[in-house]
């Protein structure tokens, strides 16, 4: 089977291709090779706490070491971690094991260059090619090598690029998502000087993303001024004041004013505030890469998504929850917070098997618009699923019946 990177990275099904040992191992070489073609050495590896991120960074190294690649390992840690210690700290490339907000069934591998940004496409395309087996490999005499623990070092890093808030009259429910956070995150806030109820702390290999995070934030603040609720991978954030749920849109919004310069969203983002915020709002296409690369193309100081993956020129090289939910209460204080005007919304997605139907063959979508609608309908990069977002006074009806027309040309081929 040919691999291939997706919307973020490597992913699919724990035990099943690309995520089985024998093909982890061709997969850990390609990265090493990539590194050694690029005159690097040595390479850092970060994970999240489903139970197959151990035998999958296992299975990795068994493709690296013999190469003589020098590996450094940090644990569980956030995403964010690695990516600022790949920018911070001498190494090549940073790797998390993680599947971010997916089921625990899941994993993938998320990569990072030595300024802790994704990918270029260039060196994204130069490791498909060496997985792939498209370049030819340099015999290189087998050597062995031993994993050093850089864990003290990476979060020691990650906290010393957090704002430094005195958070002692903040109450704060932190919701890991029984994530790589877990541990690391409540800590971080507590130095702070905040008062820290956890929810979601508690892995056990299967329960990550399992009804708490951000794609669950809890419904009570059981007293709390604030829930930070980060994934399974702690890049992306909601935060819940006692007014409901803020989203990555509501973030963008409340930090309109930390720069006079545009504001770089999604095709997803709402609606409204593309129209509050007069015209300073650029889209992407789903994907913090693709945030990141219109943000450096418009000089853009922050941008984001609405599932909460927040991206700041200065600070952290790329998504992190927790440092998002901070630079929140640095620029807008204590909640409850500010929202904008929202245009009706609503959201679903499909699930399917086989080939994809073409999404301009659909006409549903275009009657939407025809109608006054805004409507998103894509392929996921991660998972084989439709999703549908139409915003609008009809927006309900209008999902329901691209809905429909999918599931009709599925099942006519």
């Amino acid at each position: 089977m040919t691999i291939s990177f997706g919307t973020d990275g490597i992913r699919g099904t724990a035990g099943a291709e690309p995520f089985t040992p024998s093909t982890l191992k061709l997969i850990g070489k390609a990265f090493g090779q990539a590194i050694l073609s690029n005159g690097g050495k040595r390479i850092l590896i970060g994970r999240d706490t489903r139970e197959s991120s151990t035998w999958i960074e296992v299975a990795l190294l068994e493709g690296l070491c013999p190469l003589g690649i020098e590996v450094w390992h940090a644990g569980v840690v956030p995403t964010g971690a690695i990516s600022c210690a790949a920018a911070h700290l001498e190494v090549d490339m940073g790797l998390m094991i993680t599947a971010s907000h997916n089921p625990w069934q899941d994993n993938g591998i998320k990569c990072f260059g030595s300024d802790g940004k994704k990918p270029s496409d260039s060196l994204q395309a130069e490791i498909e090619q060496w997985i792939n087996g498209e370049r030819n490999s340099t015999h290189l005499p087998q050597k062995t090598c031993t994993p050093l623990s850089k864990r003290d070092e990476v979060l020691e890093l990650w906290s010393a690029f957090m704002p430094h808030l005195d958070l002692s009259n903040f109450t704060i429910l932190l919701d890991a998502a029984h994530g790589a956070a877990w541990q690391a995150a409540p800590e971080i806030l507590e130095k702070l000087g905040a008062t820290v109820l956890r929810r979601g702390c508690a892995p056990n290999g299967r329960n990550i993303n399992n009804d708490v995070g951000a794609l669950h934030p809890p419904t009570e603040l059981k007293g709390c001024d604030l829930a930070i609720c980060l994934d399974g991978d702690g890049d992306r954030v909601q935060l819940v004041d006692k007014n409901g749920t803020l989203d990555g849109d509501d973030l963008l919004w409340l930090l309109r004013n930390t720069t006079n310069g545009p504001i770089v969203g999604t095709v997803m983002t709402n609606q409204g505030l593309e129209e509050v915020l007069e015209g300073r709002l650029l889209r992407s296409k789903v994907g913090d890469r693709y945030v990141a690369k219109l943000m450096e193309e418009n000089n853009a100081h922050i941008g984001g998504e609405a599932s909460g993956h927040m991206l700041f020129k200065e600070g952290m090289p790329t998504g992190d929850g927790l440092y998002s939910a901070l630079k929140i209460i640095e620029c807008a204080g204590k909640p409850p917070y500010h929202r904008f005007k929202r245009w009706p919304t609503n959201q679903d997605s499909i699930m399917f098997s086989g080939n994809k139907v073409p999404i301009e063959h659909m006409s549903t979508p275009q009657a939407a618009k025809a109608s006054g609608h805004r409507t998103v309908v894509r392929y996921s990069g991660t998972e084989s699923k439709l999703r549908i977002l139409v915003e609008g006074q009809e927006s309900e009806q209008w999902v329901e019946r691209i809905k429909d027309e999918f599931l009709t040309l599925i099942k006519t081929g």
